[in-house]
């Protein structure tokens, strides 16, 4: 049976996959999650607290792979959610 979840639920399945120690695979079949939903999730990497978000990782990559094309953006839930309700 399919469930809704939230944006914000998925974050808190995320962090607990982050924290678990588990494999992405183990941790959707533990916890009956479609595996291909969850990866969506995951690569949208909302932070649940946007201010405390500095996006360090993801600037550290980028200016170290294309340092002449990175241009750092933070979005928040309420500038994301509509490309995914639209």
């Amino acid at each position: 049976m399919r469930k809704h979840r939230s944006a914000e639920q998925w974050q808190h399945l995320v962090d607990q996959q982050r924290n678990s120690g588990l494999s992405v695979n183990d941790f959707c079949v533990k916890h009956g999650i479609g595996y291909a939903s969850f990866c969506k999730w995951r690569k949208l990497r909302i932070p649940v607290n946007v201010n405390s978000y500095s996006g360090e990782r993801e600037r550290r990559f980028f200016s170290t792979h294309y340092p002449d094309r990175f241009v750092p953006q933070v979005f928040t839930f309420s500038q994301l959610m509509p490309l995914f309700y639209a």
